[in-house]
């Protein structure tokens, strides 16, 4: 979660919105205005790389195949795998627990994004998210607006799964337009 979390959470915590029922989060949506986010990954993410690189080294992912199977499809496939996406945009990182979904909480907490980028100038926005056959998320962006900016294929889940994509959706902003009206 650190690798995936930590650049928001570090560099750009005013950005995030947490959703949270009886003490425990349930959803979030963070957020980052950097025009050089792909770096700020990079740069938070290379001590919990590291990390990984060292449990996968040392043996550590022997009875959890699929977290070293993620490490080294990270250092090897995983950047060359990534979408184009917007240049000068703001990106967001979404997730919400499956129990929480149909509630008006997506739109809701888009809307709160929005008009925070909005406020600060930005009228651009993208998001990247996997994508196959069975399950296709691109359809639940579309119905706020974002338009398919770039996708690519990914070897991450073969051969288990296979026509996974990385989808990389964005979503031009103009004032009266945000995603909750």
């Amino acid at each position: 979660a650190d690798l995936f979390t930590g650049a928001y959470l570090q560099h750009q915590p005013e950005w995030a919105l947490v959703a949270e029922a009886d003490g425990r989060v349930f959803g979030y949506l963070l957020g980052s205005m950097s025009q050089h986010f792909d770096w700020v990954l990079m740069r938070t993410g290379l001590p919990v790389a590291t990390k990984m690189l060292f449990n996968l080294l040392t043996g550590q992912y022997a009875r959890h195949p699929r977290s070293g199977r993620f490490v080294r499809w990270l250092l090897t496939a995983g950047y060359r795998e990534q979408p184009k996406h917007p240049a000068g945009a703001a990106h967001l990182h979404f997730d919400l627990d499956t129990r929480f979904r149909g509630r008006g909480l997506i739109p809701r907490f888009w809307g709160m994004y929005e008009q925070k980028l909005l406020a600060a100038g930005v009228t651009r926005i993208y998001g990247i998210f996997f994508s196959h056959p069975r399950r296709r998320p691109e359809s639940v962006y579309a119905r706020y607006g974002f338009t398919v900016f770039d996708r690519k294929r990914t070897t991450l889940f073969e051969p288990e799964l296979s026509g996974v994509e990385l989808v990389c959706v964005q979503r031009e902003l103009r004032k009266g337009t945000g995603a909750s009206e």
